[in-house]
């Protein structure tokens, strides 16, 4: 991959990118989308039999200082990452205007979004072998020292049929590289909230587990229909992940064996120690024996993995713990008995998913009140919902009131 600033003069800075539009080596086609920070569109190079989906980003975009340079972290993050698990990138560089631009593989999948939308919740023996492949692409990361951070449906891509099916992660615009130099000196928390681990919501250091516990939200949506916590803004939501239990799997299916029901309740932990690793993720699923995924194990198998949400982070205070949802938890569904199959398909109550976008949190330590608030710098494509001067003493209070 090679970085380089195209010689070709840009349109007018608001119009679109018209057909035939020469960047670098690739030719405009067509406009594919548009986003909060970008348009792509679909673009033939202009020498090799390649196709490819060419980001260019907005001329307004360029008034957020370091906004071009995170977007070329981007295409740096994929060439990193180098798994076929994620998506590969062809070449990147500026315009004269200054506006950056990545050239990448152009797929033409459903997002995993799409597919629970349409189906609603999956078969267990489906569910398993999408948290592996993501799981893999997330060690791979992890390796290097990358982090997703924003990790959900909409941002996994779905390839091939049923019997043959395989997965990718995309939009790594936000990912954090935990050797590269900070963009910017304000702190912030990124991410979508639905999705989001309490240290993440709270603006802790990240590293590859917070990653994992945003696949444990993916994966109990995939098997109910809807993901663990869903509030009515993206607030409320970060004070769910902080101070409530999810509802045990084993309470919304019976066909969830213990043993999945445990490593995904493992994955949700508070605690980000407690939880496993993307690589022990993987081990996990590839030690299930087919009794682990028949039979009914001990309820504290499940139970005890539940339990662990209960703990704080940091280990300074037990907020007492509140079912997801209003009221009492429903009973636990009845059972399959060992060795016994399903009669026929498993009826799941559709869960409503509540759509809530990335958000950008800017976490203002105290020593710095005085300090005049930071431009918005919209980081995604997607809108984007700015949550200005939350302080991370108050996200912390808002938690504790939620709970009390």
């Amino acid at each position: 991959m090679s970085a380089v600033t195209s010689p070709v003069v840009a349109p007018e800075p608001h119009a679109e990118l018209p057909a035939k539009t020469k960047i670098g080596n690739y030719v405009i086609d067509r406009k594919i989308a548009a986003g909060g920070m970008a348009t792509v569109y679909a673009a033939s190079h202009a020498v090799l039999p390649r196709r490819a989906a060419l980001k260019v980003m907005h001329a307004t975009m360029l008034v957020h200082p370091g906004a071009a340079q995170r977007m070329l972290i981007e295409a740096t993050v994929l060439a990193r990452v180098d798994h076929p698990g994620s998506v590969e990138v062809y070449d990147c560089g500026t315009l004269p205007d200054g506006r950056a631009w990545i050239a990448m593989e152009l797929l033409g999948d459903l997002p995993l979004s799409s597919v629970l939308a349409a189906k609603g919740p999956l078969p267990v023996a489906e569910v398993l072998p999408l948290m592996r492949a993501i799981a893999t692409t997330l060690r791979a990361a992890h390796a290097r020292g990358i982090v997703h951070r924003d990790l959900k449906p909409e941002n996994v891509l779905v390839q091939g049929p049923a019997e043959a099916r395989a997965y990718r992660v995309i939009d790594w615009g936000i990912a954090h590289q935990q050797a590269c130099p900070r963009v910017t000196q304000q702190e912030t928390t990124l991410g979508t909230p639905t999705y989001m681990a309490p240290e993440q919501a709270r603006g802790d250091a990240l590293d590859g587990r917070c990653d994992v516990y945003a696949l444990g939200v993916l994966a109990y949506e995939a098997l109910t229909g809807g993901p663990p916590f869903q509030a009515s803004s993206s607030i409320a939501t970060l004070v769910e992940h902080l101070t409530r239990r999810p509802t045990p799997l084993p309470h919304l299916r019976a066909d969830v064996p213990d043993a999945v029901a445990a490593l995904i309740h493992t994955m949700l932990a508070k605690d980000p120690e407690r939880r496993p690793t993307a690589a022990q993720v993987c081990e996990r699923i590839d030690a299930f024996t087919p009794d682990d995924l028949t039979a009914t194990a001990p309820a504290e198998t499940w139970q005890d993995a539940h339990n662990h949400l209960s703990t704080w982070p940091d280990g300074v205070a037990t907020a007492p713990m509140l079912a997801a949802g209003s009221g009492p938890a429903p009973a636990r569904a009845p059972r399959l008995a060992r060795g016994s199959a399903p009669p026929g398909p498993v009826a799941v109550e559709r869960r409503r998913r509540v759509h809530q976008p990335r958000i950008e949190a800017v976490l203002v330590p105290r020593e710095t009140d005085d300090a005049p608030p930071p431009a918005e710098d919209p980081l995604d494509d997607d809108d984007n919902v700015f949550v200005d001067d939350i302080e991370l003493s108050d996200l912390r209070l808002l938690a504790i009131a939620a709970a009390s």
